[in-house]
C-alpha cells in the first residue's frame, strides 16, 4: 500500500480560521509545492478510472474536481502545462481535460506533447477554453491536427461534459 503522501488531491472542504486554513477536524492539512490545501486520497488502492485536469484558474479547478469525484472518478490537477505533462508521465490518466490558455506551454502544446507517444495517443484528451469561441474549427484543429477527442467552448453545461466523459472512458 503506498504512504498517503505519494497521492494527494486538492481539499476542497477546507476552514480558514486566523489566516490559515484547517480541515473540519481542526488540523493543518498537508500542502502542496504549489501551496494548494491538500488530503490524503480516500482508497488508494484501488485504482479506479483517473482524469487529469489541467487548469490554471483555481475556481475551475474545484468546480471540475468536485464534480468529477462526486460521480466517482479519481481526479489529479495540475496548474501549468509543464507540470500537466508530468503529472500524465506520473499518473498515466485514463482522460485529460486541458484548458488551452495555461502558463508556461499552453493547452495545444500539452495535448501535443501528450499525444506524440504511444502511451498518450491511447489517452483521450479533452481540451477547453473561453477564448475560442469557434467550435467547429478549434474542434477540427483539437480533433485533426492534435489527436485530441474534442473541444469544450467554456462556459459548459457540467451534464454535457459527464456525458463526453461516460462517451470516452464510461462510467466510474
Amino acid at each position: 500500500m503506498r504512504s498517503a503522501s505519494r497521492r494527494l488531491a486538492p481539499l476542497s472542504s477546507d476552514v480558514r480560521e486566523n489566516g490559515r486554513f484547517q480541515t473540519a477536524s481542526g488540523c493543518v492539512p498537508e500542502r502542496s509545492r504549489y501551496g494548494e490545501i491538500m488530503r490524503p486520497e480516500a482508497n488508494d488502492t484501488e485504482r479506479g478510472k483517473t482524469i487529469l485536469v489541467v487548469e490554471d484558474d483555481p475556481v475551475n479547478r474545484l468546480v471540475l474536481l468536485d464534480f468529477l469525484e462526486a460521480h466517482g472518478y479519481r481526479v489529479f490537477v495540475s496548474r501549468t502545462g509543464p507540470d500537466g505533462v508530468a503529472a500524465f508521465w506520473k499518473d498515466r490518466p485514463d482522460l485529460m481535460l486541458v484548458d488551452v490558455l495555461l502558463p508556461l506551454k499552453n493547452g495545444f502544446e500539452v495535448c501535443f506533447d501528450i499525444k506524440r507517444s504511444p502511451e498518450g495517443q491511447a489517452t483521450p484528451v479533452l481540451l477547453m477554453s473561453a477564448i475560442y469561441k469557434d467550435v467547429a474549427h478549434a474542434e477540427g484543429y483539437a480533433k485533426t491536427d492534435l489527436g485530441a477527442a474534442g473541444f469544450l467552448v467554456k462556459p459548459f453545461e457540467l451534464s454535457d461534459l459527464l456525458a463526453r466523459v461516460h462517451t470516452l472512458i464510461g462510467k466510474a
